[in-house]
């Protein structure tokens, strides 16, 4: 039950609402759920007195995590003004909230079917934030948080509001960025198509499909650069661990898609062309490149293990790329540490997907998975990725996924 109301709102529920108190973003639902999470699982690792086999997944977690919270501590070495100290606690909740519901996940979601439950719900919140995300675009709504205002809950932030790229609106849906937005729509449509294939029930392979279709129709409203190249790199990725028939299927619905984009819609297929073709007199490009000279002399000063004396919430704010983020912030460690996430969670998918006796729907569901995180490394060099939580969450459950097989399990708790 606490899994699937946590991850049932991920993608629903703005990030700007918050529960009404002191808490603010920290008191997201999404956020306190995951800290009820991680206290679960810390209850259940203390109680267990027999050997009990734990998936791989699971370690990574955990060694994520630690280092992260080693990482932390190191930052403090300097000395960090108030401001700063907010926003490394801030981080690091969010790490630990978002481990925390992975890791309840890794421990109750131990079948296929069960990963198709989570799938569904994290698809169908993906579909609702496009639905929203073309309302928007549509100038139907604006800001979707103050439809959540309740007399126990508040938007703590200004999140979701439109912006434009050229003479287009640029939506965030459910989301707190429209990059956010799209990267998200974009990694969850490998799963959605996995449901469309492998669904066990009829039912759950038609509104599977309508979520497909949903995803595409609302991705193009976040004219996102970073979307984009999620999207293609998922894909591809994903087209990998199809049939041939089914990789036939992919290249034709992606001919079809573009060819109605053009159709339908020239005006976006006109922006987004324009926005690679003129990047190099883009500013949100050319603002990014004029900041890295500062940001590289910063890391000079402590290489290895991060900490230099800067000024956090001002690097938090205009690096926006979480490579070069935890580059600055923790080194070459810190960086090390956000591969062994990536990296780690693309090679273990990879690897369930190939393992002896795999059915065509771990194959599948593996592919897609290490699809979505191939796709989410790539777009952190675009923005602080793990600076937002609905994308943060997303990321650490689709890895908590890695290792699920065909056999029957406890159901959803």
């Amino acid at each position: 039950m606490v899994l699937a109301v946590g991850y049932g709102v991920l993608l629903v529920v703005p990030a700007a609402i918050a529960i009404v108190g002191p808490l603010k973003s920290n008191g997201s639902f999404v956020r306190l759920v995951g800290l009820l999470s991680f206290f679960l699982v810390l209850a259940a690792v203390l109680r267990w007195k027999e050997t009990r086999t734990v998936r791989p997944a699971a370690a990574l977690l955990v060694g994520y995590l630690a280092l992260h919270l080693f990482s932390w501590g190191l930052s403090f070495r300097h000395g960090v003004g108030a401001g700063g100290i907010a926003t490394l606690n801030r981080a690091l909740l969010l790490t630990t909230s978002a481990v925390g519901l992975a890791l309840l996940c890794t421990m109750v979601v131990r079948s296929v079917r069960q990963a198709h439950v989570l799938a569904g719900l994290l698809v169908g919140g993906a579909a609702f934030s496009a639905v929203i995300g073309i309302l928007q675009g549509l100038n139907v709504i604006d800001r979707l948080a103050p439809y959540f205002l309740t007399p126990i809950t508040a938007a703590v932030v200004e999140k979701g509001a439109i912006t434009s790229r050229g003479d287009l609106a640029r939506v965030s849906g459910t989301a707190t960025h429209p990059i956010e937005y799209a990267v998200i729509l974009a990694m969850m449509l490998p799963l959605a198509i996995h449901l469309l294939l492998h669904a066990r029930v009829r039912r759950s392979r038609l509104w599977a499909g309508v979520g497909c279709g949903t995803i595409l129709l609302g991705f193009p409203f976040g004219v996102s650069r970073a979307g984009l190249l999620t999207l293609v790199v998922a894909l591809l990725v994903y087209g990998a661990y199809l049939r041939g028939s089914q990789r036939v299927g992919l290249l034709l619905a992606v001919g079809v898609a573009l060819t109605s984009a053009m159709v339908v819609a020239p005006a976006v297929v006109s922006t987004f062309a324009q926005s690679i073709i003129g990047a190099e007199e883009d500013n949100s490009i050319t603002g990014r490149l004029d900041d890295y000279p500062l940001l590289f002399a910063r890391f000079e000063q402590a290489p290895w293990l991060g900490g230099a004396p800067v000024d956090v919430r001002q690097i938090a704010t205009v690096t926006d790329n979480q490579w070069l983020l935890t580059l600055v912030g923790s080194g070459i460690f810190g960086v090390a540490t956000l591969a062994l996430l990536f990296g780690g969670g693309v090679l273990m998918a990879m690897s369930a997907a190939r393992r002896p006796a795999v059915t065509p729907a771990e194959r599948s569901l593996h592919g897609a998975i290490g699809a979505a995180v191939a796709g989410a490394a790539l777009a952190a060099g675009t923005f602080d990725l793990l600076s937002f939580q609905q994308v943060t969450f997303l990321i650490f459950a689709l890895i908590a996924l890695i290792g699920v097989r065909s056999h029957t399990g406890p159901h959803l708790t």
